[in-house]
């Protein structure tokens, strides 16, 4: 399948293994008419940045997952990520550079996940330099703290740097209010600073930024917020600064929240946490106050501790912050300093969509997908 912008090919193996993988990829390309001696003669040349960017989220299942299965079902299989990167050192003739990062959740351990993929073999094998870094500049050493920004580990995060963009009216939250939103940490003040009026602020990783090529190899799979997770949900893992995604809105559909499915279920869960209500709230308790209601007046907390939310499929406000992900990349590699932090306003996204190549396998159960996609964003 083929327009003026894209082109798609699909193929199926039945494992990881590196021959059935490369002989699936050797299929796809054949199918788009590329040479799969050297797939990518043509769109990645030699002295270029290739940003390869996989599925990281987790390094394991949490223990409040309903159930325990294979890592690989929510993560790019390492196998798949080789493959590709074969082929792009090809491509480059021993001058350019690889970047292969990600980032993940924020409770992810990282060495954990490169040990258990085995991925740093990498870095030392090909005739240039291949990075593997973790872009998260915040982590999470202990889930309790999960939410806190202030309980959250400071660490280098991407050694490129990160670029700020501000969408503006081209954000598709530019007209929604943003006094209820909510981010990845209970304090609320940066997601709604980020997301009011003409400031549409996304930072994303300088390493993505300034590179001339862009592959997206996601885990396709469900998703509990937006049903799947495919190139564009995969986008989230390129921006640094999670706390301007907007994640939910504080509250139920009749007090203009998506967090939770209907009022009742807001009101029990600030009922059965005193101590992690806002001030506001448990002054409001104390002093013989009534239900609690979702204030839209100053007093909106913008200290917000939630419970209950993950199990509700409702969510809206993430979606527009997916497709705002996708307009973030600029065109050309930026003039100045890569190590540089700059605001810059009014980018579009790439036009020039190369390929976009799904490669289809049948491992486990239910049967996880890989999905590759090329651009060029010089």
């Amino acid at each position: 399948m083929t327009n003026n912008n894209s082109a798609v090919a699909i193929a199926q193996a039945d494992s990881y293994r590196p021959n059935k993988i490369n002989r699936a990829l050797n299929e796809i390309f054949h199918s788009l008419g590329m040479n799969p001696d050297n797939p990518f003669e043509g769109l990645v040349k030699p002295g270029q940045r290739v940003f390869i960017k996989p599925n990281w989220v987790a390094s394991r299942w949490r223990k409040s997952c309903d159930h325990i299965d294979d890592l690989y079902c929510v993560i790019t299989h390492p196998n798949v990520i080789e493959a590709v990167a074969d082929r792009v050192a090809l491509a480059l003739q021993g001058k350019g550079e690889i970047i292969i990062a990600d980032n993940p959740s924020i409770d992810a351990d990282f060495e954990e996940l490169m040990e258990f993929t085995g991925i740093r073999r990498l870095e030392g094998k090909y005739d240039v330099p291949c990075h593997i870094y973790d872009l998260r500049p915040l982590v999470c050493k202990d889930l309790k703290d999960y939410g806190k920004k202030d309980k959250m580990a400071h660490q280098p995060g991407d050694p490129n740097g990160e670029f700020e963009v501000n969408l503006g009216r081209e954000s598709l939250l530019h007209d929604v209010d943003s006094t209820l939103f909510r981010g990845v940490f209970d304090e609320r003040e940066e997601t709604v600073a980020a997301h009011t009026g003409d400031t549409q602020l996304y930072t994303i990783s300088g390493s993505l930024y300034t590179a001339d090529t862009y592959i997206s190899i996601p885990k396709l799979k469900t998703h509990q917020k937006v049903g799947a997770t495919l190139n564009l949900k995969g986008q989230v893992g390129a921006m640094t600064r999670k706390n301007q995604l907007v994640h939910w809105r504080v509250g139920s559909p009749e007090t203009g929240g998506d967090e939770y499915p209907d009022r009742d279920s807001w009101e029990r869960a600030q009922q059965s946490n005193p101590s992690r209500r806002p001030s506001w709230q448990r002054h409001h308790l104390a002093h013989g106050g009534g239900p609690l209601q979702k204030p839209n007046d100053k007093r909106a907390p913008l200290l917000h501790r939630h419970r209950w939310h993950h199990g509700w499929r409702g969510t809206r406000a993430i979606l527009p912050n997916i497709k705002a992900c996708k307009r973030t990349p600029r065109r050309t590699r930026p003039p100045h300093s890569r190590h540089s932090c700059r605001s810059l306003h009014g980018l579009r996204p790439t036009q020039n969509k190369i390929s976009r190549i799904f490669h289809q396998d049948m491992e486990h159960r239910p049967r996880p997908t890989t999905c590759l996609s090329v651009r060029r964003t010089a």
